[in-house]
């Protein structure tokens, strides 16, 4: 089986853009961001979420992989400003209540267990502390996308494998205001910010193993996958780059005052 990407955090990072500059410059004037805010960012992987805000007093990371955290340690030796990280589960978080002013998730809202987490969160919270998830979704408006899908589909169904539909953060949409609103949320704001990326052909073939489907692939099907699109993306293109676009989701939610 190829290497998975939470098991290789040197290649998920490798696979993780940065996000959009407006979008982190919103996050930072809507949540009051400054010098003295203590900022928590739960699943942070590599730490890319994490280098946003480290001119914070107080910066962490959390996540569960012991793998991603230590590449995040490295990647900040040496540093001025480095975030402290920890190693722990985003529905148990070893943390005191009221301690964080705002707690950031990127790209991983999906991955939990919706009340738990935010009851977590709420917990760890101050007063009109912010909860920010934000995540990267492709517009689906790149000139491959449809072979990109197609294929996928293709190989997906000639595996031998089952195919179980995951939870994506589309799916969580109503269930998490309600879920918000229920534990004492309010000013839920969801702002799209639009950024252009260059990818490399060879990148965007690779980026394939990233989605489901191909994941539930046999290793025969993963790999007829990528040979078929590189060979159809070099009969239609001669461009080393596709220029994509991509939509920043950031949602914004806000605790009460007890």
């Amino acid at each position: 089986m190829e290497e998975d990407l939470e098991y290789n955090p040197e290649l998920y990072h490798s696979r993780r853009l940065k996000y959009s500059s407006r979008a982190i410059d919103f996050i930072k004037h809507k949540t009051s961001f400054g010098p003295n805010s203590r900022v928590i960012d739960v699943a942070c992987g590599t730490g890319i979420l994490l280098d946003e805000f480290l001119d914070a007093s107080y910066v962490l990371g959390i996540d569960k992989s012991a793998e991603m955290l230590a590449f995040a340690e490295k990647r900040h030796i040496g540093q001025h400003r480095r975030p402290m990280l920890l190693n722990a589960d985003a529905h148990c978080l070893p943390l005191p209540n009221g301690f964080a002013d705002i707690v950031v998730v990127g790209h991983a809202i999906h991955l939990f267990d919706l009340g738990l987490f935010l009851q977590e969160v709420k917990r760890l919270l101050r007063p009109r502390g912010w909860l920010v998830t934000i995540s990267r979704y492709p517009s689906g408006k790149e000139p491959y996308r449809p072979l990109y899908m197609y294929l996928l589909h293709k190989w997906a169904e000639a595996s031998s494998k089952a195919v179980p539909r995951l939870l994506n953060t589309e799916d969580v949409g109503i269930g998490y205001i309600a879920s918000l609103e229920r534990l004492g949320f309010d000013h839920y704001q969801r702002v799209v910010f639009e950024a252009i990326v260059n990818i490399d052909i060879e990148e965007y073939i690779m980026r394939g193993e990233d989605h489901y489907l191909y994941r539930e692939m046999s290793e025969q099907s993963q790999r007829s996958y990528k040979a078929e699109l590189r060979s159809k993306l070099q009969q239609i293109t001669s461009a080393t780059h596709i220029a994509e676009l991509n939509y920043d989701y950031v949602s914004l939610a806000q605790t009460q005052v007890e």
